[in-house]
């Protein structure tokens, strides 16, 4: 039996347990939750009901898990029904193929949709907070589809222990995206990400007011560019089979000017006129604010971005903002200070491996070369 810490009430499953705290007791996954065990004088302290709920089947799983109540129908079960049941109960769950294959496929979807949130600017403690929620809620369903089960299984003390063997070899899929650290390991193994490189243009001096003391001091403070690799960038993009796909856009002889390739100048440019599916990179500028825009601080704390996009696909799909790529981001002042060729020199580095060497694509048998459009 298990035991509510507050009214102190028994109950004979861990799932009715923790529907007695959420409907009676108003107990919510939240930051400020503490669910006790106080079983057996257990004072075991959950700050979520996932926790919580493994904790009591490691620790005080008891025979009555399976007391529950039985309808008249399973005492009229033959033989030949406790074969037939019998057979659906899987031996070794997690040694089956298909078993492992539909785990995977499941964890990939909760990625997806923790990508997905991230990639739309939702905030790291919504996005954790979106994924405790969800895991409570998996939980909830397995446990459900548990009791549910047992209840239509015959009077077999063996049949069940199976049967709960199976739900409980089952993992939850939000269980390796708790944190942030874990869910960039997970996005990284699955579709790999191109990491940005921090890059130091120079120190400046700061006055910053020292805790111990109370005094204002000077403080060395590194003025940082942070730079997307363009190579990796591009390998990457390639690795995109409709990309490829959809890649090499011939250009017609039409007289009307719908993209850069229509043009004479692309016609009788040196490289081209020879190569016409060399790699056309567009380069822009953009500041943005982070802080209030209309506040008294504004333009303090703006934010310079450089992106490209690949001119060589058509206009609707490189006009369209996932193929709009991040090329640097550094503090605006740092421009003034420094000057853009500092900040775009790791940027002029790559584009010289690209006009001399190229890069390797999957669709093609030579090396795509570049040409910079500004």
């Amino acid at each position: 039996m298990y035991k509510c810490f507050v009214c102190k009430s028994t109950f004979v499953s861990i799932q009715k347990l923790i529907h007695h705290l959420k409907l009676s007791h108003s107990f919510y996954p939240g930051k400020t939750i503490q669910l006790m065990c106080d079983q057996n004088g257990c004072c075991q302290r959950c700050s979520t009901f996932s926790g919580f709920r493994k904790h009591l089947h490691s620790k005080h799983t008891t025979e009555n898990l399976y007391q529950v109540d039985i309808r008249p129908v399973t005492h009229l079960v033959d033989v030949s029904d406790q074969q037939m049941a019998s057979n659906f109960i899987p031996d070794q769950p997690e040694n089956s193929q298909s078993c492992i294959e539909t785990r995977q496929h499941t964890q990939e979807m909760c990625a997806s949709l923790t990508a997905k949130l991230q990639g739309c600017g939702v905030a790291t403690t919504v996005i954790k907070t979106v994924v405790e929620n969800m895991e409570e809620l998996v939980e909830e369903l397995h446990s459900n589809v548990k009791e549910d089960v047992v209840k239509l299984l015959p009077n077999d003390e063996d049949m069940r222990r199976n049967f709960d063997s199976y739900f409980e070899s089952l993992d939850d899929p939000f269980s390796e995206l708790k944190s942030e650290t874990k869910w960039k390991k997970i996005f990284c193994e699955k579709w790999g990400t191109v990491e940005p490189v921090e890059i130091a243009l120079g120190v400046r001096y700061d006055v910053r007011r020292n805790g111990t003391t109370g005094m204002y001091n000077q403080v060395p403070i590194t003025d940082d560019l942070f730079y997307i690799p363009l190579l990796e960038t591009l390998k990457f993009i390639f690795t995109n089979q409709e990309i490829c796909n959809h890649f090499v856009q011939p250009c017609e002889e039409t007289g009307i000017y719908k993209d850069f390739c229509d043009g004479n100048y692309f016609r009788n440019h040196p490289l081209f006129s020879v190569k016409p599916n060399s790699l056309q990179i567009q380069i822009f500028y953009d500041d943005f604010e982070t802080g209030n825009p209309l506040g008294s601080k504004h333009g303090i704390h703006k934010v310079g971005s450089v992106y490209f996009v690949l001119r060589n696909l058509s206009p609707k799909i490189h006009s369209a903002l996932m193929n709009i790529h991040l090329l640097a981001l550094f503090h605006t002042e740092d421009v003034k200070k420094y000057g853009f060729n500092a900040i775009l020199e790791p940027f002029v580095h790559d584009l010289k491996i690209l006009e001399c060497t190229g890069i390797e694509v999957p669709f093609s048998d030579e090396p795509f070369m570049e040409q910079l459009h500004k």
